[in-house]
């Protein structure tokens, strides 16, 4: 049990590394925020990125994975 939770913790860091560049634009995103109608035109165009990505992998895991090359490619 506990060797599992140090696995996926381990798992964990490593999607963050690859996903450093998630992470800009999700701060990116918050800081649009306060320009209201700038956030509403990047959020829907990323809530469509996202859908898309999220289809084609169900499982949790692969699509964050998915998600982070498919961000990184673009």
């Amino acid at each position: 049990e506990a060797f599992q939770k140090k696995a996926k913790a381990g798992a964990k860091v490593e999607d963050k590394r690859s996903c450093r560049l998630h992470e800009e634009r999700s701060m990116n995103l918050t800081l649009l925020r306060s320009k209201r109608w700038r956030f509403d035109s990047e959020h829907s165009r990323w809530r469509r990125t996202t859908s898309v990505v999220f289809t084609v992998s169900h499982d949790r895991h692969v699509s964050a994975r998915v998600s982070c090359f498919f961000i990184n490619r673009h």
